[in-house]
């Protein structure tokens, strides 16, 4: 049978009391429950309320796919788009094409976020006009071996 190439939103994001200042998108290809599960727990408890959480299911097969289904209705500000799988980037460009948000964040299915990531890149955004920021990155469960290099971006 063939499939659908467009993109098809399932649930749509609250409009709420409130704008929508952060779009975050999570593109996801069959990820297991435990990691997405995690991923959307980290976001619910954010400080920061005024954002929508778009997670593009890049052709997951099943189980995956049902699992999205019952996880992202779980909660109003989050919106399921179905795509054929069209790889990560363009997975993240078909979340960008349906953000409300005056911002946009990603997150990997496997990352999870400090509980005031949002209020703390709200803050910086609003309090510097900029039109982007760049957060760090801390690693967890990583090997011995595992080694990290830093560059710090010239401020002007």
């Amino acid at each position: 049978m063939a499939e659908n190439n467009s993109p098809q939103t399932s649930l749509k994001p609250s409009s709420g009391d409130s704008a929508v200042l952060i779009s975050l998108i999570i593109p996801c290809y069959n990820v297991p429950e435990e990691q997405i599960s995690r991923a959307l727990n980290c976001v619910r408890r954010q400080t920061f309320q005024q954002y929508e959480v778009i997670v593009v299911d890049d052709g997951s097969s099943e189980p995956y796919k049902t699992t999205l289904q019952r996880l992202c209705s779980s909660t109003e500000k989050t919106a399921l788009i179905r795509t054929d799988n069209c790889g990560v980037s363009a997975a993240r460009n078909i979340g960008i094409r349906s953000a409300k948000g005056l911002y946009i964040t990603f997150m990997d299915a496997d990352d999870v976020l400090a509980d005031d990531f949002m209020e703390r890149a709200w803050t910086a955004v609003s309090a510097t006009h900029a039109d982007f920021i760049i957060g760090g990155t801390v690693f967890l469960n990583c090997p011995e071996d595992f080694r990290v290099s830093t560059r710090a971006i010239p401020q002007q």
